[in-house]
């Protein structure tokens, strides 16, 4: 037997046949003559070498082989039938994959991300979290959004919104919002720190804070480090520890009162990296743009984060 397949107009054929027992209504649903429908089916039992029909004079039975074949070709046909009608479907819609950063994503997209999809009802949206850069030509991505200094080789580049970091905690921690005078009195608390992976050097840490408000270098044994500031939020809302954050970041939490600054607004750490809509340097689909602006429109006032 021809390991091969058989044409579809084959398979097709006798599926129709089978199904219907009768080959002028096969050739009726398929749009060609009975003719071709029995020459079809000829070839198709020629080339597996097995009798699928017995044939009468006014009607056609199938073989046991053919009541087999049948079965296994009818539900062939329905998972390639699916699979047009998903890919069809696929067509229809425009998917948008965004890659972002874990903290970005969780703290500000998914919040806001039903006012952009209620203005591009059209678009389906895919979120892919990671911290590495993306390879426009290797990842199947539209647009990134990413934290760094906009140096992003060969793609568009526009910045989001400066980077300003500040102490937070929960208010119990250290007696409410005025609880610490000096910045030397947060030696007595566990410091959360987040371990940047990008450019350690100049990464908006705690050691670096301590230096940028004049302080005594960071003496405290007690620290608890996280990969990730989405982790380091969580674990000052728990009340673990005192975490420096990028302040757009709890800019909700400390509307309710769920964080304080234990030094107000004075003591923040403005750091080299910003949030940047990194794009390819070609023509994008429509919907890419559209988000696009979307975002940059909800930066433009820096009230982004609310």
């Amino acid at each position: 037997m021809n390991k091969s397949l058989p044409p579809l107009n084959h398979l097709h054929a006798f599926e129709a046949a089978a199904r219907h027992l009768s080959f002028r209504k096969a050739a009726k649903e398929l749009n060609v003559t009975p003719a071709a429908v029995g020459q079809r089916i000829r070839a198709l039992e020629a080339r597996l070498q097995v009798a699928l029909f017995i044939r009468l004079t006014r009607a056609v039975i199938l073989t046991d082989a053919g009541q087999k074949l049948a079965t296994d070709v009818r539900e062939g046909l329905s998972v390639i039938r699916r699979g047009l009608a998903a890919l069809e479907a696929d067509k229809r819609f425009n998917v948008l994959t965004i890659s972002t950063t874990t903290t970005f994503a969780e703290r500000w997209l998914l919040p806001h991300l039903p006012d952009f999809q209620s203005r591009c009802s059209d678009c389906d949206v895919r979120i892919v979290t990671t911290d590495e850069r993306v390879n426009f030509e290797t990842d199947a991505v539209d647009l990134a959004i990413r934290l760094g200094r906009g140096t992003y080789r060969g793609c568009h580049a526009t910045p989001l919104l400066d980077e300003l970091y500040y102490p937070v905690c929960i208010p119990g921690l250290i007696g409410g919002a005025a609880g610490l005078k000096r910045p030397e009195n947060l030696y007595d608390y566990t410091l959360i720190h987040t371990d940047w992976l990008v450019e350690q050097a100049s990464a908006p840490t705690w050691e670096r804070w301590f230096e940028s408000v004049g302080a005594d270098p960071l003496r405290t044994t007690r620290r608890l480090h996280f990969s990730s500031e989405s982790l380091t939020i969580r674990a000052a809302l728990d009340g673990q520890g005192i975490a420096l954050v990028n302040i757009a970041h709890v800019s909700e939490e400390l509307a309710r009162g769920h964080l304080v600054r234990p030094f107000g607004t004075e003591l923040g750490l403005r750091s080299e990296f910003r949030y940047y809509v990194v794009w390819p340097k070609r023509t994008v689909p429509e919907f890419v743009d559209r988000f696009r602006n979307w975002v940059l429109a909800e930066f433009s006032d820096r009230t982004g984060f609310r």
